[in-house]
């Protein structure tokens, strides 16, 4: 019997929280749709990505491009709008792929308490954090929307869940169930890649032989590259380049050409959803587009010094942690249709305080001697924050959410104990 199924009947407590935050989700979900039937897509993002999944059931093409055109999109990765697809032969409102995304985020609040617990935090704190974790109200909307924030969030933390809750499995068993997971949640969300190293490292194991450690990583490795390999020979039968996504380079072209060819990357014919709001066939997602979006990043990089990528990336880290007082401050609008007073306030101490014991959980890592754990979980976050090549949303750091959040759990558990220990030594 898996071990989050063994917690699960015998933790009630842990049921119950699980539960009813599942259960704030479902009904937060009912409500939205029911009297915001347009809000499952509502921007540009999840637009694109129901459009996709219509176009894959409706004409067999994975684009967003009018169906006449039939111009292949080579921006986004197929896992996410075929997701979609499946949920839309049932309902094609979008409302039960929010449910299924829903219980997802409750499977992966169970999956939290299991690595806080590993990591040595107490049971009630460990709750606590995991009730968090479900109900943060970031986490919350995008959970409500054609988003792949929570179905990339689901096999990260999956693939994290494998390294130290699967002690018992062989280590090569353990890092195929990583690689599949890595490759899932690349299919999900390409911008994962430049975690990919740090997930990879997790498996290092410093009782081992490092011919062996390598062994298991290359086992990975190759496993996560295998799954991914049917859509990089899509691409590569389509632009002669076995591209996960063109993502990476699109947003580099974007960021650093402000050329007029970079403008024209982002025209296109309109994208209108049934509630009569338009979108934009980007230009530069598709496979006709693909070329000038080569074009346009290779004369950015030749006219950027490595000074200025770097202060560019530095300018922006702030943005994407920071970033979340606003996103508050909008969610209590779409909410209850009226700003709160102070959410954004609450935000930057939310911000603040979740940097600050985050850090404090990685230094106590190092001091426990857990060099590996404490390297890739700094270095998903770090590359994350500081290698975003100009993209400045916090959403981007849902994915790492359970990682941010253990290493909180690790501070907060250090802090109580010590208080514990002074009102020891007060008695």
């Amino acid at each position: 019997m898996p071990a989050f199924t063994k917690t699960l009947l015998r933790d009630r407590l842990l049921l119950y929280v699980v539960g009813a935050c599942l259960i704030v989700h479902l009904i937060s979900a009912v409500v939205s749709v029911k009297t915001h039937p347009y809000s499952i897509s509502p921007m540009q993002d999840p637009l694109e990505y129901r459009t996709i999944a219509l176009n894959l059931l409706e004409h067999g093409t994975f684009s967003i491009a009018p169906a006449s055109e039939h111009n292949p999109d080579m921006l986004r990765t197929p896992l996410y709008p075929f997701f979609l697809a499946g949920t839309y032969l049932v309902d094609d409102s979008g409302f039960t792929a929010i449910l299924l995304q829903q219980i997802l985020l409750a499977l992966m609040g169970v999956l939290l308490f299991l690595l806080l617990r590993h990591f040595g935090v107490s049971h009630t704190i460990s709750l606590v954090l995991t009730a968090l974790y479900l109900l943060e109200p970031q986490q919350w909307l995008y959970s409500l929307q054609t988003m792949t924030e929570t179905l990339s969030s689901f096999f990260l933390l999956c693939a994290i869940a494998a390294v130290f809750l699967g002690e018992k499995i062989a280590p090569s068993r353990r890092a195929m169930v990583m690689g599949i997971c890595v490759g899932l949640a690349l299919l999900t969300k390409p911008t994962i890649l430049i975690l990919t190293p740090f997930l990879l490292a997790l498996l290092w194991r410093i009782e081992l032989k490092w011919k062996e450690n390598l062994r298991i990583i290359m086992i990975a490795l190759a496993v996560s590259v295998l799954v991914i390999s049917p859509w990089l020979v899509r691409n590569y039968l389509l632009v002669g380049t076995p591209e996960l996504s063109s993502s990476h380079v699109y947003n580099f072209a974007i960021a650093f050409n402000k050329s007029d060819l970079a403008r024209t990357l982002n025209q296109g014919p309109p994208l209108v959803d049934s509630a009569g709001r338009a979108g934009q066939v980007m230009y530069g997602f598709t496979k006709e587009g693909y070329p000038a979006v080569i074009n346009v990043a290779k004369e950015a990089l030749a006219n950027i010094s490595i000074a200025r990528l770097v202060s560019a990336q530095i300018a922006c880290a702030p943005i994407v942690w920071f970033s979340l007082p606003a996103v508050y401050d909008n969610i209590s609008t779409i909410a209850i249709s009226r700003p709160i007073p102070g959410m954004q306030g609450f935000g930057y101490v939310v911000s603040w305080a979740a940097l600050l014991l985050y850090l404090a959980g990685m230094a106590i890592l190092v001091r426990r001697k857990m060099y590996v754990a404490a390297t890739a979980f700094a270095g998903m976050v770090f590359a994350t924050v500081f290698i975003n090549i100009c993209l400045s949303y916090s959403r981007m750091l849902l994915p790492l959410y359970p990682v941010i959040f253990v290493g909180i759990g690790i501070a907060l558990e250090s802090i109580f104990l010590w208080f514990r220990a002074q009102t020891s030594k007060g008695n």
